[in-house]
């Protein structure tokens, strides 16, 4: 989409910039003490950050899908030819 200033004011466009998602059954979001759009801390064993959580009934309970809306550079929490990593998701303690 690009970082031109009407892009980045648009409300519009806010939606599609929000950068790393993490969703996961309602339950796991419960458990984990957390609530939609709480930022959480994601770590795979190829990196951590930090990332907005949110509940989606279509994810199994025990798996979450990481949604790369705006990558950020240097960025990856999984690797080319993995299906699935192992990863810990936990709140973000500021």
């Amino acid at each position: 989409f690009g970082d031109a200033l009407g892009i980045r004011q648009s409300p519009e466009m806010a939606e599609l910039r929000r950068g790393l998602r993490v969703l996961m059954n309602s339950d796991d979001l419960e458990r984990i003490g957390c609530s939609e759009r709480e930022l959480v801390e994601v770590q795979t064993p190829f990196g951590s950050a930090r990332a907005e959580a949110g509940a989606d009934a279509a994810v199994p309970r025990g798996l979450v899908l990481l949604r790369h809306l705006s990558p950020e550079s240097g960025l990856n929490l999984v690797r080319q030819g993995f299906d699935a990593v192992p990863a810990t998701i936990k709140r973000f303690q500021a």
